[in-house]
């Protein structure tokens, strides 16, 4: 008889359990949903970006003067996606007067695989010496990954110097994933 009972109170106290989430508000549901939604935007906030990358460019065949198509690889580190490589694709306009103007997208492939994807604006203005300072204006447009849903953007700069490989490309700014 004793066992009886020790299984009756184990059962009403397991169903008493059970019973519990029912007797949640719409208050408390809430608060669990929006404690959901607080830790999705606290994995999205802004955090740095910071890099150098080695560039290597190539004037695509069929290109013809003064408009030229350009692929741009690059091989570096950047700050949350560790050794990092992108190919850029932009068309570059050189009709006069400078600084001439380029657009054209890019993707960056994280050390895990993961990519980012962006949108760009870059300014060519030539100097004295020969060389052409470069500052690219990226706009993250997302990527795959932890970057699906990637947001924010970046600017590279870098002197292009005729005759001198590889280029060299400082990158700063924010990106949220």
């Amino acid at each position: 008889m004793k066992r009886f009972i020790n299984f009756t109170w184990l059962l009403c106290v397991a169903l008493g359990f059970l019973a519990l989430p029912s007797c949640s508000t719409e208050d408390e549901l809430d608060a669990i949903t929006l404690s959901a939604s607080d830790s999705t935007e606290a994995n999205s906030k802004m955090r740095p970006l910071k890099g150098t990358f080695e560039l290597y460019h190539q004037v695509l065949p069929g290109s013809v003067f003064p408009v030229q198509n350009i692929r741009i690889e690059g091989f570096g580190q950047l700050s949350h996606l560790g050794k990092t490589s992108f190919v850029n694709l932009s068309t570059l306009v050189l009709t006069p007067p400078a600084p001439f103007i380029s657009t054209g997208t890019s993707v960056m492939t994280a050390a895990n695989g993961d990519q980012l994807f962006t949108s760009f604006r870059s300014v060519h203005t030539p100097q004295p010496d020969g060389s052409t300072y470069v500052v690219i204006t990226h706009t993250v447009t997302g990527g795959t990954g932890r970057f699906l849903d990637a947001s924010g953007g970046y600017t590279g700069i870098t002197y292009a110097i005729p005759g001198v490989v590889p280029g060299i490309l400082e990158v700063t700014g924010e990106i949220a994933y």
